[in-house]
């Protein structure tokens, strides 16, 4: 094969991709205000949305084996910590994902406002999607680094985090709505509440000392 030919195949390839949830995105309500635009209950942002407003072909449950952590303090929640992901892989740990099947340019756009930027300010190589690894965008905010980690149905998937490696020793606790957002999502994957509660707190930057542990349960 070519090289014209292996760009062209890895470019197919990434005409759908999954993006990896772990935070309050596992909640539908919540993701889909970052595909078709809006403020989801308990931020003070509001999200432009995705140039293509397509909803997702299709979500799932899955896992991922890196370290999943609360830190930083997100202007969107008051200060509080919001979810991250670590970059190395581990044979002990993982994190819980919910994968939406999204078209690349939404990926982008995602990504990019997930940093505080305007959808269509990114762009990601497809041939950056042909294999497992990590990689930083040369942009400012929180979730810069781009994550590669396997395929589903031959479709990538992928997730973003820090660049910051310091970030997972500094844990700052979520705002009780954003602990919400995640349990609820959770919930749609069919999870009960006793599951849901030993998962959360169990993350680092989760404890029943500094949430309302009222924000895990059915409402």
């Amino acid at each position: 094969m070519t090289r014209v030919q292996t760009r062209a195949a890895a470019a197919a390839a990434a005409a759908q991709v999954w993006y990896a949830a772990y935070g309050s995105n596992l909640a539908e309500d919540r993701f889909l205000c970052y595909v078709r635009g809006g403020r989801p209950s308990g931020s003070k942002v509001k999200l432009q949305g995705c140039r293509d407003k397509t909803l997702p072909v299709e979500s799932r449950g899955a896992r991922l084996p890196l370290r999943p952590f609360i830190a930083g303090r997100s202007k969107s929640w008051d200060g509080h910590g919001v979810a991250f992901v670590g970059t190395r892989w581990r044979r002990d740990e993982s994190t819980h994902v919910r994968i939406w099947l999204v078209r690349k340019s939404q990926l982008e756009d995602i990504v990019a406002q997930e940093n505080g930027l305007q959808s269509g300010a990114i762009s990601i190589d497809s041939m950056e999607l042909s294999r497992d690894h990590h990689w930083d965008l040369k942009i400012t905010g929180k979730y810069p680094r781009i994550i590669r980690v396997g395929t589903v149905d031959s479709r990538p998937v992928v997730t973003c985090t820090t660049a910051d490696p310091s970030l997972q020793r500094r844990p700052n606790a979520p705002a009780s709505a954003y602990l919400g957002w995640m349990a609820k999502g959770l919930r749609e994957l069919s999870w009960t509440d006793d599951e849901i509660a030993n998962y959360l707190f169990g993350i680092r930057g989760i404890n029943r000392t500094s949430v309302n542990t009222d924000a895990v349960r059915a409402r």
